[in-house]
């Protein structure tokens, strides 16, 4: 199988950055995430500016729920790559799911910044506020994310439920007309 074809590349060139990708990543799609990370990080041994395994390692530890690791290597990421809003989300994502909701924030609001339409940033970031009762930032989130695709039932149902949790009834309903527009 492919684990053992890298494992016997690697006792003739242990040190071979592609061969210990492969490897990682072999492990990876097998959910073998602790074998995957210890490949990963024998690169970052060898290689510590090697954007694509950092970010290996950080969607690795947040797939073994080990947020705080993941959170250091999209840190390295972003030292390598400060621009790319992908590793700006994942790092927010790690935060979300360590209840850090400020921290989230800021790292999707540095995501959005450099990729403005990324809908798939935009929705978290919508719900962070409107969890945080961050009502007018959420509700300018759900709009942004209208502005990109106008019939986005889902954008529109939480636009209609951060409304009313404001008590604005008015723009509930106006909402609730528009969804009824596109599914009736």
């Amino acid at each position: 199988d492919a684990v053992d074809a890298y494992l016997q590349q690697l006792k003739i060139a242990p040190k071979d950055e592609r061969t210990l990708l492969h490897l990682g990543n072999s492990y990876y799609n097998l959910t073998r995430y602790d074998d995957a990370l210890e490949a990963y990080r024998q690169i970052v041994k060898i290689n510590d500016e090697n954007n694509e395994v950092w970010f290996k390692i950080g969607v690795t530890c947040d797939a073994l729920e080990r947020h705080n690791d993941a959170i250091g290597a999209w840190r390295q990421v972003l030292k390598i790559t400060p621009d790319d809003p992908y590793a700006w989300a994942n790092l927010a994502h790690s935060y979300m799911a360590l209840t850090r909701n400020s921290d989230a924030i800021d790292a999707y609001l540095q995501s959005i910044t450099i990729k403005p339409d990324n809908i798939e940033v935009l929705f978290p970031l919508g719900l962070l506020y409107k969890i945080s009762k961050r009502y007018p930032e959420s509700i300018n989130t759900w709009y942004q994310v209208l502005k990109y695709d106008p019939n986005n039932t889902s954008a529109l149902l939480n636009l209609g439920l951060t409304y009313l949790d404001t008590g604005d009834t008015a723009s509930t309903l106006d909402v609730v007309k528009r969804l009824r527009k596109i599914d009736p």
